[in-house]
């Protein structure tokens, strides 16, 4: 700021209509295009967070799809060989006790 004070001042003292100019105007630009950028900036941000909510919906679909593709896996193994009914189901209900004891998601 003191740098552009000066600089005001210097001009105002040689012509003070030019000498004003000279330091108001490239401020003047220099704040509209601040004001441009962060509104584009909020923009950017706003869409990136609409794409972000999609992303989220769609992860979860496919996490819900696989766990879907799993269990009908392990009923066509289980369906193959009756000696195994109901393994996979009990080796699932297995792992998930075990790792909410050991504090595992």
């Amino acid at each position: 700021m003191g740098v552009v004070a000066t600089t005001f001042v210097f001009g105002y003292k040689h012509d003070p209509v030019i000498g004003s100019l000279l330091v108001i105007v490239p401020l003047l630009l220099l704040r509209v295009s601040q004001v441009q950028y962060v509104e584009r900036t909020r923009g950017m941000v706003s869409e990136m967070r609409v794409e972000n909510i999609a992303l989220e919906k769609s992860s979860e679909e496919i996490a819900r799809l696989n766990d879907g593709l799993l269990d009908t896996l392990a009923e066509i193994i289980d369906l193959r060989d009756p000696y195994v009914l109901g393994h996979s189901r009990g080796v699932t209900e297995f792992a998930v006790k075990t790792g909410q004891t050991i504090g595992v998601t």
